[in-house]
């Protein structure tokens, strides 16, 4: 086609056949003033044609040209010359030496000075050298690998202009054969990137790299490039071989999962920062609520000491929004429908925003029921409906004219492999997607990447931490699910939030409120923390409540004073990151010697009742720090009751009664543990190892001498009673 436009521009009209076949047949219909034919053809090769060209009478005088590109030495140009050719001319040629050669041509054949050889021999016809008939089958199969290669193919001349393109060139940048003629890369790739491409290729005689290319709809698109020469049999530059790959689908998939990577990085700080925060803040709120207990009658005291309980409440907050993103498993998950949730949540809010929002509910029927922490859930769904909200208050101090509106869309989905490839958070299988749509100003370019970051925020400093989104995405992730983002400039943002759905069926959660009975805080309870001030903050609370109170710093301290006072020990709280052993393994220690001891666990951490560790525990109670000494207080005493009524439990009055096979493997253990625990009290008793150098910092507030007599005491009565 470029060929019949550069004729055309020159005032020729010409005919186009795809083959010598068809160039043959309308030759015999209209006689032409010359023809310009390909060497390599399909069906008839370019010699073919001329053979038949010459052998028809009233065509032996009309110029035949050959226009190709392959390579003919002088001697095989002499063949096809003594076979009828008039002229061979090499592609490619600049379009003024091409159309100088035709019109010369054309001219001497009417002035009669054209030599058009007659017919060659029958000898001449069978001498066509062995090299061209195998080029001819080449030139098929390297016509077939151009055409039909998925890579988008395109050959420039040595001055870099357009000469070819294949199929996967035409699609992917959008320009027809016609729109290419006359114009060079640079119009994808911009003039600077193309002069240092073709710098590249003069110096190191190859180009290779990733580049931004622009197609003719406007788009930017990435592509990878790899460019050559190509060289005539002289070792001449004759023209230049490019193929681009879109990896825009590639770019984008690794920019997201660099993205995961740098909040995975994050997390873990954010985990480290937000148990260490945790740890301080114990001592601080504890301590502010004793004081602010005994300074009942010092108004000003009590709001300073009020003040700052506020002050370290509030780092309590911002440290649980912090260990939210950190991706720590939820707590109890529970099969429930999103779409009660949401209706509440709608309730709540529909009292709060301004009346001029729309907020409407839309679920699609039979919503399956997803396994959740309904109150980490509660938070997410509140979190971005504000994050929509204040878009929405923003729009309407710019628009008197503005409507907005709040949609928090439910519905079923089944995502495939295909939805998985170009997302990849995405997993296969059934969700409930739960999206939070807006029409609002939509999210800035620029903000997007770093969406999901802690404490980045668009917002001004006094208007929130940038830790909404970063806990909700942390969340999300810790339910196996993810969240998306759809959004664009003044045309609202969707955000979209996908769970997995479980085959339990939905549970109705009612609260059971139980009045739990005081205990007489007789018993004896030991604190393993490796935080001073964590130790001794539980020591104040716990003593000033009438228990008796045994620290340790580490694991193995715990176990060295639960084997020499686990008779007087009845509850442990214990913190799971402790240097040498964690707190999982002391717990699992201390069940080895006494299986019924009673233990809660005490952490800066998010942990889950459903993780290994806390199913092989069980049973167990979390007390998550920080904490004020009224929940340890209420905690404690509630652990201590439920001991004491499976205590009760185990023994079942009347002896006729049958014992399940669980209780005698109770008995049979409690046997054993006995017979051990006698051994050792007689071992204690004989060696006298409770010497005046056994003092334990639970009993520094009693006399030696009280210590003395009443671990002698005790220890005599359960001799006498083994």
């Amino acid at each position: 086609m470029v060929l019949k436009k550069t004729l055309e521009s020159e005032g020729y009209h010409v005919e186009v056949a795809t083959n010598g076949v068809e160039a043959l047949e309308m030759t015999k219909a209209a006689l032409p003033d010359m023809i310009i034919s390909d060497l390599l053809m399909p069906g008839m090769d370019g010699f073919r044609l001329c053979q038949e060209i010459r052998s028809n009478p009233p065509l032996k005088k009309v110029p035949f040209v050959f226009y190709t590109s392959t390579v003919l030495n002088q001697k095989e140009q002499q063949l096809a010359l003594s076979m009828g050719v008039t002229r061979c001319i090499k592609r490619p040629l600049e379009t003024t030496a091409f159309l100088k050669i035709i019109n010369e041509t054309i001219q001497e054949n009417k002035n009669g000075t054209c030599v058009n050889p007659e017919r060659p021999e029958e000898s001449e016809k069978t001498s066509i050298p062995k090299k061209i008939k195998g080029e001819i089958d080449t030139f098929h199969l390297y016509k077939d690998i151009f055409s039909n290669s998925k890579d988008a193919v395109a050959i420039v001349n040595q001055n870099g202009y357009y000469l070819e393109q294949n199929p996967s060139h035409r699609t992917l940048f959008q320009y027809s054969d016609d729109a290419l003629r006359g114009k060079t890369p640079a119009i994808h790739f911009g003039e600077k990137s193309f002069s240092g491409i073709f710098k590249q290729l003069t110096e190191k005689g190859v180009y290779r790299g990733e580049l931004a290319s622009r197609t003719r709809s406007g788009k930017t698109i990435n592509v990878e490039l790899l460019a050559f020469p190509i060289f005539d049999h002289n070792g001449k530059v004759t023209s230049y071989v490019g193929i681009n790959r879109d990896i825009s689908p590639s770019k984008e998939t690794e920019k997201q999962l660099r993205q995961k990577q740098n909040l995975e990085t994050i997390a873990q700080l954010a985990d480290g920062v937000a148990h260490e925060f945790n740890n301080l803040l114990t001592p601080i709120i504890g301590y502010v609520d004793i004081l602010m207990r005994q300074t009942s009658k010092q108004p000003k005291d009590q709001d300073i000491l009020s003040m700052i309980q506020k002050a370290a409440q509030y780092g309590a907050d911002l440290t649980k929004k912090l260990l939210s993103f950190s991706r720590q498993l939820p707590g109890t998950l529970k099969p429930q429908s999103l779409l009660d949730l949401t209706l509440e949540i709608e309730h709540l809010l529909r009292q709060t925003i301004d009346r001029a929002i729309e907020l409407t509910v839309e679920s699609s029927d039979d919503l399956w029921p997803v396994l959740i922490d309904t109150d980490q859930i509660h938070q997410v769904i509140v979190e971005l409906c504000t994050n929509s909200l204040d878009t929405l208050k923003e729009c309407m101090l710019k628009r008197r004219d503005f409507q907005p509106a709040i949609k928090i869309k439910l519905n079923n989905v089944h995502l495939d492999q295909a939805f998985c490839t170009s997302h990849p958070d995405a997993k296969t299988g059934d969700f409930v997607c739960l999206s939070v749509i807006d029409n609002g100003a939509g999210i800035d370019k620029l903000a997007l990447p770093h969406l999901f970051e802690p404490f980045f925020t668009t917002k001004g400093l006094s208007q929130g931490t940038g830790l909404a989104l970063a806990a909700s995405h942390g969340i999300i992730e810790s339910h196996e699910g993810w969240i998306g983002v759809k959004t664009a400039k003044d045309r609202g943002t969707t955000f979209e939030v996908y769970l997995p759905r479980t085959e339990r069926p939905a549970v109705v959660e009612v609260q059971e409120i139980k009045n739990h009975p005081n205990t007489q805080n007789s018993a004896t309870i030991m604190i393993v923390d490796d935080d001073e001030l964590v130790r001794s903050l539980g020591e104040a609370v716990l003593e000033g409540r009438g228990y008796s109170v045994l620290l340790a710093g580490d694991g193995e301290q715990a176990l060295k004073i639960f084997k020499q006072r686990r008779e007087a020990i009845d509850l442990v709280i214990l913190d799971l990151t402790m240097p040498g052993k964690s707190g999982w393994e002391v717990l699992s220690d201390l069940r080895l010697l006494d299986p019924g001891i009673k233990a809660i666990i005490s952490t800066g951490h998010t942990i889950s009742d459903q993780t290994k560790e806390a199913k092989e525990m069980q049973p167990i109670t979390i007390l998550s720090k920080p904490y004020k000494p009224s929940d340890m207080e209420r905690m404690v005493q509630k652990v201590l009751e439920q001991g004491r009524n499976s205590k009760d439990q185990r023994h079942p009055s009347g002896s006729d009664s049958i014992k399940p096979i669980e209780d005698i493997k109770q008995e049979i253990n409690l046997t054993k543990h006995k017979e051990r625990r006698s051994e050792f009290q007689y071992r204690m008793l004989k060696d006298r190892r409770y010497s005046n150098n056994q003092i334990f910092r639970g009993d520094e507030r009693r006399s030696s001498t009280e210590r003395r007599q009443g671990l002698n005491r005790r220890h005599i009565e359960k001799c006498r009673e083994v």
